[in-house]
């Protein structure tokens, strides 16, 4: 594995997150299945991934060239 990611753009990582919040939530009487659980990891991803994306353009020194 060659390519870099931030961590937090990592489905795992985000995924280990979710199952954490998850066994939380269950100890407080709440009840989370995984397919919820996979639809929130790929909605989080989706939206840090976005605003990395956002954030960097943003911030840019320079201008995109045709």
């Amino acid at each position: 594995m060659e390519d870099n990611k931030p961590w937090y753009m990592s489905k795992t990582v985000c995924g280990g997150a979710i199952a954490v919040l998850s066994a939380i939530a269950g100890l407080c009487g709440h009840s989370i299945d995984a397919g919820t659980q996979d639809e929130i990891v790929s909605l989080v991803v989706a939206a840090v991934g976005g605003s990395v994306a956002i954030y960097g353009r943003l911030a840019a020194s320079k201008k995109i060239k045709h």
